[in-house]
């Protein structure tokens, strides 16, 4: 097997890859029709005369803060060429394609153009097909471009406007809904709220995210101002600053669909964990074009400049094949010299993500993302007692594995990675974890609230512990991957019991939890020492203090 680390590998006949997999199950309606308007995004390389942008992977973290870039470094230097951007438009104009945007910065030509043109101008052949009783557009022929684009174009997205994410959040649904015009709710009821998982974690006190944004990938759904009042006002506290920012036409539309929860579920937890933070909320429509088109607007948002990003959505790595993953390995690339952190969530479906395989859940596979595992808590003698999260295997369970697609990346070269189900060795999914059995108190309505989890908890749980850090630190971490690894478990609860269907716990590192969960200000005073000592001190650390254990 040949793994790759993201990216396009130009074909003879100058090809690009559609990047996904449709269901095998594909219903066909029939050729799309030649008068419907495509709307797509032209991701162009590099400038090749400038030297590479640094990898974060092949540095240590105190090297790669050194290098760390602002925006307008980055776009002086990484900007997309002129040249390129030429080609792009002469390209447009010999197939009759309309130019709706040019983004030197984000290195995207946007066109638009007729189901005609595009297929013409791509040699492919657009058609229908139904999902869920709803008709999309998609594509099953390699993209095909002109020979003297082929240096110049990475990516290309918008041909399927098939959705592809999934957002990993759970209901209880054996928990009693009560109404929020309740006010004496049994306090068992009240006792996992957000806030209190920050005193079980140990999150560092007296900081509570100030001067830190961050950025919450959405791709549905939205948010009620009044509702989210209502909710931290039950709590004692002032609603934080929540920001909409639409991308690609999509808006904050609460009530459109059951991603409502996803949406709400995300930004009360850092609402509550990181309550002097700014969230940047960004919907995206729900498809490859939108997924990349929402992170790379996090990535390359100059006004409000997120430190941290959080995602709760995310597609199964079979989706993907080995030559669309250059753009996302570059946008992430951008994001670890820009010093953005991000966390995504590891899915919500086992080992197996509900499907016949084993398989583990992109952007969380990335190795320049920290994927986010999920555990079950339970409270006794007000101690937090975690084993791996597993109500169901395939249905309500942690995601955790092996990646078919990534390499071990150097900072997991010393733990040890199970072979997967090819009998593989890969990038080790996820890096850390947190309480994800529904038990976290949420309102998404304006008539109930409802104990809510998955490893849609866990990302932003993360997202707004290193809101924190940044804030007492004085500056953003960054891409702290290869530090979280090298502090020998200092910091982390170690959980050494429970399965994901697959993958077993184990002592230090496993498939199922990462590292652990965190113990806040331990894991803080470990990257401060970290930082001040290069690393070193870090060669004979004791491990963590663990958690209780069920």
């Amino acid at each position: 097997m040949k793994f790759i680390c993201g990216g396009i590998r130009p074909m003879e006949k100058s090809e690009l890859t559609n990047g996904k997999k449709l269901p095998a199950k594909l219903n066909k309606m029939g050729p799309a029709l030649n008068t419907e308007t495509v709307v797509l995004n032209v991701i162009l390389r590099h400038p090749e005369n400038v030297e590479s942008l640094v990898d974060p992977l092949e540095y240590s973290y105190n090297d790669m803060r050194q290098k760390r870039l602002t925006h307008n470094d980055l776009y002086k230097k990484y900007g997309a060429h002129s040249d390129d951007i030429q080609k792009v438009e002469n390209f447009a104009k010999e197939f009759n394609l309309l130019i709706l945007d040019i983004s030197r910065e984000k290195r995207t030509v946007k066109l638009a153009g007729s189901v005609e043109h595009i297929n013409k101008a791509f040699d492919v052949d657009l058609f229908h097909h139904e999902v869920d009783g709803k008709r999309y557009r998609h594509f099953d022929k390699e993209i095909s471009i002109p020979k003297n684009l082929k240096d110049a174009v990475e990516g290309i997205t918008g041909l399927s406007n098939t959705p592809v994410l999934k957002p990993f959040y759970h209901y209880n649904i054996s928990h009693k809904v009560h109404s929020m015009a309740e006010e004496n709710i049994n306090q068992a009821d009240m006792s996992l709220t957000p806030e209190k998982f920050a005193k079980y974690y140990n999150f560092p006190t007296n900081y509570e995210g100030s001067g830190q944004t961050i950025g919450v990938i959405e791709f549905g759904g939205g948010f009620s101002k009044d509702i989210l009042d209502s909710y931290f006002k039950k709590l004692g506290m002032e609603t934080p600053e929540i920001i909409d920012v639409g991308v690609g036409g999509k808006r904050n539309n609460f009530g459109e669909s059951s991603a409502d929860g996803e949406v709400m579920l995300d930004v009360e937890i850092i609402g509550t964990l990181a309550p002097k933070a700014k969230q940047i909320v960004y919907f995206a429509d729900n498809s490859d074009s939108g997924f990349y088109d929402a992170v790379s607007a996090a990535v390359h948002d100059t006004v409000n400049k997120p430190s941290i990003i959080s995602i709760s959505w995310g597609v199964t790595e079979a989706y993907y094949n080995s030559t669309n993953l250059l753009i996302w390995d570059k946008l992430f690339t951008e994001a670890a010299n820009l010093g953005i952190t991000i966390f995504a969530a590891s899915g919500d479906n086992g080992a197996s993500d509900n499907t016949d395989s084993i398989e583990v859940i992109f952007p969380a596979s990335h190795p320049k993302v920290i994927g986010c595992g999920g555990t079950m808590s339970e409270l006794e003698d007000s101690h937090l007692l975690e084993i791996v999260w597993n109500n169901d295997p395939k249905l309500s369970a942690t995601g955790g594995g092996v990646s078919n697609l990534f390499p071990i990346p150097p900072y997991q070269g010393n733990i040890e990675i199970p072979l997967n189900s090819e009998q593989n060795k890969g990038r080790g999914v996820p890096d850390v974890s947190g309480n994800a059995s529904p038990g976290y108190q949420i309102y998404v309505s304006d008539e109930n609230f409802q104990l809510t989890g998955g490893t849609s908890a866990v990302a932003p749980l993360w997202a707004a512990l290193f809101a924190r850090f940044n804030e007492q630190h004085g500056d953003r971490l960054g891409f702290v991957n290869p530090m979280l690894y090298e502090l020998k478990m200092r910091g982390f609860n170690d959980i050494t019991i429970g399965e994901n269907g697959y993958y077993n716990a184990t002592t230090g590192w496993d498939a199922s939890t990462g590292l652990g969960t965190p113990n806040g200000t331990e894991l803080y005073l470990a990257i401060k020492d970290y930082i001040t000592n290069g690393g070193a001190i870090f060669q004979e650390k004791d491990p963590a203090i663990h958690h209780d254990e069920l």
